[in-house]
């Protein structure tokens, strides 16, 4: 409970002077996606044998109808599967850049860096446990 200037209790005053701060969290992630494609034909088996060679020549755009993104097959990349690049950021539209990202810290003992530093040395191994990444 605060009081403020004539004594009167006031407990919104807390509230009032807070702003609100939007911060993002950007995720590579791999998904399967569905395309359908369809194939005039007398029969399946010859829809399907052209459909394979349609598939092998890399000739589906003309075969191509719609796809959908198959959301429940969605996995987060790990850097290591990225290059050693981030693949977890967090980002603000109050500064520039990566705050901070999933390659400032280590997971094996989950120490995180700070001040733009990595987790990692230029040897790539942890700077506080010694792990090694693998990229």
């Amino acid at each position: 409970m605060a009081i403020y200037g004539d004594g009167k209790h006031n407990e919104n005053i807390e509230h009032i002077a807070k702003k609100d701060f939007a911060f993002y969290v950007d995720k590579k992630v791999t998904v399967w996606v569905r395309e359908t494609h369809n194939i005039q034909a007398e029969s399946y088996e010859a829809a399907r044998k052209e459909m394979i060679e349609a598939f092998h020549d890399n000739l589906c755009s003309e075969t191509f109808s719609e796809q959908e993104h198959l959301y429940d097959t969605e996995d987060i990349m790990e850097p290591g599967d990225n290059g050693g690049e981030a693949t977890i950021e967090l980002i603000s539209d109050t500064e520039p850049g990566t705050i901070t990202s999933n390659t400032d810290m280590c997971f094996g003992c989950d120490w995180v860096a700070r001040n733009n530093d990595s987790a990692y040395s230029d040897e790539e191994e942890c700077r506080k446990c010694g792990l090694r990444r693998t990229i």
